[in-house]
């Protein structure tokens, strides 16, 4: 479902801070320590293919976000389901979560 694994890793992350709360251990505590582990993966990638890579960015982050969304609206608790975790990489907006900021990058 994901095409990279630090993408997984940040779903996995997000659910963590919505199920268990923000001082849960997770892959990636900052937002920066994601973006980091992504550009090594890119580069992996991009080396093990002779620099031929394609990989939407924007659009695999939408798929953690989607993801993301999904599992929090079936977290119930005092006042409905959680939109946002504390400590989320995320924000609600419009109706769904979108990234707090847009990655940026040459990949």
């Amino acid at each position: 479902r994901y095409k990279l694994a630090v993408d997984a890793a940040l779903v996995y992350d997000e659910s963590a801070r919505l199920l268990k709360g923000s001082s849960w251990k997770v892959n990636f505590p900052t937002r920066r320590d994601y973006e980091e582990a992504k550009a090594r993966e890119l580069d992996g990638i991009g080396r093990s293919s002779g620099g031929a890579i394609s990989v939407d960015v924007a659009g695999s982050l939408a798929a953690v976000a989607m993801k993301v969304e999904e599992i929090a609206s079936n977290v119930g608790g005092p006042g409905g389901p959680r939109k946002v975790a504390p400590g989320s990489m995320f924000c609600g907006r419009g109706g769904g979560l979108v990234p707090i900021a847009p990655i940026v990058g040459p990949h």
